[in-house]
């Protein structure tokens, strides 16, 4: 009896710090996000759930740019039209520092043009400061819940 609820206790300990790993993991990775590409357009988020494409600004310059001036965006979510009419926001996370920052809050809109990608889209103005360079995690939440997580790189100009 004594090895059986050994066994549970090193069995129960190992699942929770390889859950806590996990979430580590999350946070701390050190690699960006795969982008892709959707009607010529290279898109940063989840294939087929979540992309975001930056709208302004010099054609050779990063799309995550550590600068003074921020950037417009434009996002876009497949998700067969159930977010029409509800509320985004994006959260970033430095994977080293851990230092938050609020993005952006806005509306989603249905997609009534058959020229742009996703089922439906919106918009975003966001920038990072001179001194934000590096990767950083994306929370994409929908209604204050998760919808998605990606990686993106913030470079200098």
């Amino acid at each position: 009896m004594k090895k059986f609820i050994l066994t549970l206790f090193i069995i129960a300990i190992g699942f929770m710090v390889s859950g806590c790993n996990f979430f580590e993991d999350q946070i701390n990775s050190e690699e960006q996000s795969p982008t892709f590409e959707v009607d010529g357009q290279t898109m940063h988020g989840v294939e087929e759930e979540f992309g975001i494409v930056k709208q302004n600004g010099k054609e050779n310059e990063p799309e995550f740019i550590a600068s003074d001036q921020g950037r417009l965006y434009r996002v876009y979510f497949w998700s067969d039209n159930d977010l029409v009419g509800k509320t985004y926001s994006m959260e970033a996370t430095h994977t080293e520092s851990g230092t938050t920052k609020e993005l952006y809050e806005w509306g989603i809109d249905p997609n009534d043009n058959t020229s742009l990608p996703g089922d439906t889209h919106s918009g975003a103005k966001f920038g990072f400061d001179e001194d934000d360079a590096g990767l950083w995690q994306i929370d994409v939440k929908v209604e204050n819940e998760l919808y998605t997580s990606f990686i993106i790189e913030v470079e200098e100009p």
